[in-house]
């Protein structure tokens, strides 16, 4: 209730104040929000990103790059409990160093940068927005009509389908004995459930974000209408994916020449950053294969004819969420089972039992 009532006066207030007092609005009632979630979190997102802004001039890149990455593996292997937000501020963080570097930055004053930072509807869990694409996309007025539909649909699809519909369907699920197809079906299922709880948290934030005139990127294109594992990730946490694209994979590629070695590394590093436990490095690697024998595949199958057929499109999609599903056994039961569980889940999804 304390946050609904924080965002009502907050959007109030932000349409009623002068145009040059409005990023002020939303620092102030986005750390009165977040307070209210996680103290603890508030004061380090303070303390780095004031960090940030002092250092961005005065350091070199790579140091800063450096320190900020420094207390992210620190802070994650550290604790055990890191700060709400913690790899988004990061990631966000890097993206403001490396861009200012760049030049790709417009004019901003320091209270337009607090502001993204800390905004409220995207601070927990993104999406990974962009600050040039923050300050390029607001509106001098609300779109209320766009932001009710968004935030109405996010709300359904959060209550009706995750909390309701697939309410007993949890990560415990996977540690019951379970057939092959069992197995399948949980896994499955349980991916859906994750798509409609994280893509409902998007089209929340979205809502919101439309109500203070700002266009946050989208998130999720369908990601199950996917044909390959190189399309998932153009459809899946697209922020994420754009992110580590840019800063991760590109410089990895300048460097290698070797583009098997940047994937590998990239879907590596991401799965760390969710967390550092060998159950999201088994996630990373997953993913990073699965790209580079789809790089493969596409080389061989050139000219294949019948890729374009319909039966070939459904199988396609079929077998790509089946794989990207399968990842369920290393990510989904983190925090209920250890890796050896993992690993003897991973080989019962293809028959093998040790």
């Amino acid at each position: 209730m304390f946050p609904f009532l924080c965002t009502i006066i907050s959007l109030l207030l932000y349409w009623k104040v002068p145009k040059e007092k409005r990023p002020w609005v939303l620092v102030f009632f986005s750390l009165l929000i977040i307070s209210w979630w996680d103290l603890p979190s508030t004061a380090w997102a303070i303390t780095l990103s004031l960090f940030t802004w002092i250092f961005a001039q005065k350091w070199k890149t790579s140091l800063l790059i450096g320190f900020l990455l420094l207390q992210l593996i620190l802070v994650k292997i550290l604790l055990p409990l890191s700060p709400l937000g913690l790899s988004f501020t990061t990631f966000c963080l890097l993206h403001y160093v490396i861009a200012q570097k760049r030049r790709k930055l417009p004019p901003h004053s320091f209270p337009q940068y607090l502001s993204w930072v800390y905004f409220f509807p995207i601070f927990s869990a993104g999406p990974i927005e962009r600050f040039d694409h923050f300050l390029a996309e607001q509106s001098p007025a609300p779109n209320w009509l766009e932001g009710s539909k968004r935030f109405i649909f996010g709300m359904l699809k959060k209550w009706i389908l995750v909390e309701w519909l697939f309410e007993s369907w949890t990560a415990e699920s996977l540690l019951e004995g379970l057939s092959f197809v069992e197995l399948w079906s949980v896994l499955l299922i349980l991916f859906i459930k994750l798509y409609l709880d994280f893509s409902a948290y998007c089209d929340l934030a979205l809502g919101v974000a439309h109500f203070f005139g700002f266009s946050i990127m989208e998130n999720f294109n369908f990601p199950f209408l996917s044909q390959n594992i190189s399309e998932f990730w153009k459809r899946w946490h697209i922020s994420l994916s754009l992110w580590c694209q840019e800063y991760i994979y590109l410089p990895l590629l300048g460097i290698t020449r070797n583009p098997y070695i940047s994937i590998l590394s990239t879907f590596l590093l991401m799965g760390l950053w969710h967390d550092i436990s060998l159950q999201w490095s088994f996630w990373g690697l997953w993913h990073g294969f699965g790209l580079m024998i789809h790089i493969k595949w596409k080389r061989f199958s050139r000219g294949f004819l019948w890729k374009e057929s319909w039966w070939w499109k459904g199988f396609s999609m079929l077998l790509t969420i089946l794989f990207v599903s399968l990842t369920g056994v290393f990510t989904q039961i983190n925090d209920v089972a250890d890796i050896q569980r993992s690993l003897e889940l991973f080989g019962q999804a293809f028959g093998v039992h040790w």
